[in-house]
């Protein structure tokens, strides 16, 4: 959701006709930021979510312990 944010907040000021150095390169920047970061972050969730999924399902188990 917040990547899907800065995705309109990257190209907001131009639509809006707020020139670049009236801060609206700023804020394209911080956007973009955003986006890049918020594209690592789910690329490295999914693939730890996938091996969560793996140990739970009990898929190429070594070994188990009970309490």
């Amino acid at each position: 959701m917040i990547t899907f944010l800065s995705l309109i907040f990257m190209f907001l000021p131009f639509l809006l006709g707020v020139k670049g150095e009236e801060g609206g390169f700023a804020v394209s920047s911080m956007a973009l930021a955003m986006v890049i970061t918020g594209i690592v972050v789910i690329l490295v969730y999914r693939s730890r979510a996938k091996q969560l999924d793996k140990i739970l399902s009990g898929e190429n188990v070594l070994a188990i312990w009970s309490y």
